[in-house]
């Protein structure tokens, strides 16, 4: 029933809903997109199977009874809860989640509470099965009756929490639960902070919760620091579950004295986090096998972060503008084993790609300036895999090629320049598998008579500009020998 309440009194619309609900086989009853004046639902709804409520967003009072239906019941009110309110009005919908239990909740428009008593009313933090929250606020121009560090404190979660989102926050600091969060929630395992740009502070290393697995900032222009100091007697092994750290668009950052333990970093746009480190590699060296940097304008052989990471096993660069290197930065990257260059808008590669004696696999994707391979990559005598994806000005791969003779598998996609193969491809007696998907030129010449037998070595060969990379595995087409 959308839309039949519009022009009806607040009383005759609770008084049908009454009448509906009362009805000896009514079960099911959908009330989505009635505005006002719906205000209240009548306690006889409770009764309901199914009672659906999306987007009627100026319901202000629930009964304790309807409100603590089952979920699989009542819909439209959680897990997603965006906060409402008429201008004219000095409260929200907020008071309906007074009664409400979920394990997951999502409030946004926190922008709209009107008093932090409407927030400690909800009583967040006994609602012991929510394990899953995200605290939203959305237009950082709203005009806040409550300022949003004061929204916050009446607003601490439970101690059962596991995943914890905060975004849209414009305030400078935290309050006190949250910058000693590890104390208030110690079962966090997925924590992230989001478009926060005034927010000047952060909880330190000490602070975090124990069980923290990944930690995401994004979008957090003002903070500055990050104190990874640990306490007399910690022993940073206390942080050994960190899995994942993700630090995006946070251009200001710097973190001191030392890296945490993490097997994995994602950087976009944060310089400061890449070069802000001592020359020379820190007694405290973190241990990560994989980091991803993106949007750098530095120059490469500037990441001093690289040096306090020395047992890197796979690294993605993408949309980077100097990788310009150095004897240090190849000393660094000595364990990599896989390699990811993308979106690049240099014409060649820097000679450290050569240097990288250890490395298993590269990848070169959405290259498109990329007109030749260096010719310190003969070096890589351990290289077993290379993708060129999208390398639109690579005319030719090099008759060097043949000497990389442990590699076994091939990829060559949407580089529709290369015509041929070398002749060295004969050499390479490991090579079990070539694909090349896009390139209507080269598959010709691989389907032509007197190549077949350059490749007849090769037990998996396949070709199609018709299929994705992505598809492929379901819609291989072999050449045959």
């Amino acid at each position: 029933m959308h839309h039949i309440f519009d022009s009806s009194s607040t009383d005759q619309s609770e008084s049908f809903i009454d009448c509906i609900c009362t009805l000896p086989n009514m079960e099911h009853l959908d009330l989505s997109c009635n505005h006002h004046p719906l205000i209240s639902i009548p306690e006889s709804a409770s009764c309901l199977q199914k009672l659906v409520l999306e987007k009627c967003d100026h319901i202000a009072r629930l009964p304790e009874c309807v409100a603590k239906m089952d979920y699989q019941c009542l819909f439209g009110l959680v897990p997603g809860f965006s906060v409402t309110a008429d201008d004219n009005k000095c409260y929200t919908n907020l008071g309906l989640l007074v009664h409400v239990n979920p394990d997951r909740l999502a409030i946004s428009k926190l922008e709209n509470v009107k008093s932090p008593e409407e927030a400690r009313s909800v009583k967040l933090i006994e609602k012991h099965r929510i394990e899953d929250l995200s605290l939203s606020w959305f237009d950082p121009q709203a005009k806040r009756c409550v300022d949003d560090m004061e929204l916050l404190r009446e607003l601490m979660p439970p101690t059962a929490l596991q995943k914890f989102l905060i975004s849209g926050y414009i305030s400078a600091s935290f309050p006190d639960w949250l910058m000693s969060i590890g104390n208030y929630l110690p079962n966090i395992l997925q924590m992230e902070m989001y478009n926060m740009p005034n927010c000047k502070s952060f909880p330190p290393l000490a602070q975090l919760p124990p069980n923290l697995r990944v930690l995401t900032l994004k979008r957090m222009e003002s903070l500055e620091e990050w104190n990874t100091t640990l306490s007399i007697g910690e022993d940073e092994l206390m942080f050994r579950k960190l899995e994942k750290v993700n630090i995006h668009y946070c251009p200001r950052l710097r973190i001191k004295p030392h890296l945490p333990r993490a097997a994995s970093w994602s950087i976009h746009e944060c310089d400061n986090v890449l070069i802000s480190w001592a020359e020379g590699v820190s007694r405290n060296v973190a241990s990560s096998s994989s980091v991803a940097i993106e949007f750098s304008k530095v120059p490469l052989h500037r990441w001093r972060l690289l040096h306090h990471l020395p047992a890197i096993s796979y690294l993605c660069i993408a949309c980077c503008s100097d990788l310009t290197g150095s004897p240090e930065i190849s000393w660094a990257l000595r364990s990599l084993k896989s390699l990811r260059l993308k979106y690049l808008a240099q014409s060649e590669l820097s000679g450290w790609v050569g240097e990288l004696s250890s490395l298993l696999q590269l990848v070169i994707t959405q290259c498109k300036n990329l007109e030749e391979l260096p010719d310190s990559m003969r070096q890589l005598k351990q290289l077993q895999s290379l993708t060129l994806d999208t390398c639109c000005s690579l005319r030719q791969l090099p008759l060097w090629l043949g000497e990389l003779t442990s590699l076994k598998k091939l990829i060559i996609w949407k580089c529709s320049a290369i015509t041929t193969l070398p002749n060295s491809i004969q050499q390479l007696t490991n090579l079990q598998e070539l694909e090349i998907h896009g390139c209507p030129n080269l598959e010709q010449w691989c389907e032509a008579e007197e190549n077949k037998t350059k490749l007849a070595h090769i037990e998996q060969k396949a070709a199609s500009h018709r299929c994705s990379p992505l598809r492929w595995p379901l819609l291989r087409t072999k050449i045959r020998k």
